[in-house]
């Protein structure tokens, strides 16, 4: 563990990181008898004060630029609430848990325990960081198994001890306001987070499986910023003609491929090529992944009875020069397919 983390966890919890970020100082390590303190400019005095009494030792400031304090306590809060720490913080008496006759309140109880609240936060920020497109979470007969789609490839994350996945994936539908007693049935919902500055959409599926309900999280970014389409690297001939076609006054675009295969990403990047200025774009989407400028975005809501079809027969009402159109899997359109006309 490096000094940088032993100092923070030295720290009062109501002091971090809140506290750190708050102020712009950050306890890097204690050298010859003295605090080193990472600042951004000068501390207030309560803030030597309040270092000085948890470490009754003299502060020494070492100037940083903001941004490098905010990375320094990011990185260090990281380390010291990763996945493979929090597993480690569960109690046994979770595990010997008998779920399947356990009630609605019991579950409910049993999700909102501390070690299993964190581990859920700690694996969605983990994912996030990773830029992971979705953490898949699969009950098996010696426990649950924990992994983040990156770039398309699945990868192991350190996943809680057997008897505890019911607890996690109780807690996902308590985000989710799903029913956290219905376990026989798959059940699909939505959860909003805000990690410091970003907002993520994380969309739920739950499936009942032999060893238990398995569930997996796709997590949409929606203060990200689109690729552009020269970033995602298409065949230089390939990149001409899209980019041709793409710019075109009329005709019709359709993307098609599997969930996760860059439809989504394709079709945003060639939107970023209009004339958002001179031109009324309008997108129909289920869920809206990234937020454009400048561009009028309806998000499909089955509960109002807002589908895709009704949303397209009002649109056209509006004298649009471009339409976009998203959808997966849903029951009025093809199986993932995304197209503008």
């Amino acid at each position: 563990m490096s000094q940088a983390e032993i100092a923070i966890r030295r720290i009062p919890e109501q002091f971090a990181p809140e506290y750190l970020q708050a102020n712009l100082v950050f306890p890097l390590a204690v050298e010859d008898g003295r605090l080193r303190l990472l600042s951004c400019g000068q501390p207030q005095a309560h803030v030597i004060e309040d270092m000085i009494r948890v470490f009754r030792l003299p502060v020494e400031l070492v100037p940083a630029s903001e941004e490098d304090v905010l990375e320094t306590i990011r990185r260090a809060r990281a380390a010291s609430e990763s996945v493979v720490e929090l597993v480690r913080d569960f109690d046994p008496a979770i595990d010997a848990t008998d779920f399947d006759g356990a009630a609605s309140t019991d579950l409910r109880d049993l999700a909102n325990q501390a070690p299993v609240v964190r581990f859920v936060n700690v694996l969605i920020r983990e994912a996030h960081e990773q830029r992971a497109s979705d953490i898949h979470l699969d009950a098996g007969r010696t426990g649950m198994t924990v992994r983040f789609r990156i770039d398309g490839v699945l990868t192991d994350v350190a996943a809680p001890p057997h008897g505890v996945q019911e607890a996690v994936i109780s807690r996902l539908k308590l985000l989710a306001r799903l029913d956290i007693a219905e376990r026989r049935l798959p059940q699909d919902g939505r959860i909003r987070v805000r990690l410091e500055e970003r907002e993520l959409d994380l969309r739920l599926a739950t499936v009942p499986t032999h060893f238990g309900e398995s569930a997996t999280l796709r997590l949409l970014d929606r203060g990200g910023r689109p690729i552009e389409l020269a970033e995602l690297g298409m065949a230089p001939d390939t990149f001409a003609g899209f980019r041709a076609l793409a710019q075109r006054p009329h005709g019709i675009l359709l993307a098609t491929g599997p969930t996760g295969s860059g439809k989504t990403t394709t079709m945003y990047s060639a939107l970023a090529l209009r004339d958002r200025t001179a031109e009324k774009i309008i997108t129909v989407e289920d869920p809206v992944e990234y937020e454009l400028a400048g561009i009028t975005q309806v998000a499909v809501s089955e509960k109002t009875g807002l589908t895709f079809a009704r949303a397209l027969r009002s649109l056209v009402r509006h004298d649009p020069d471009v339409m976009f159109t998203r959808f997966s899997g849903h029951r009025d359109s093809p199986e993932g397919a995304s197209g503008w006309g």
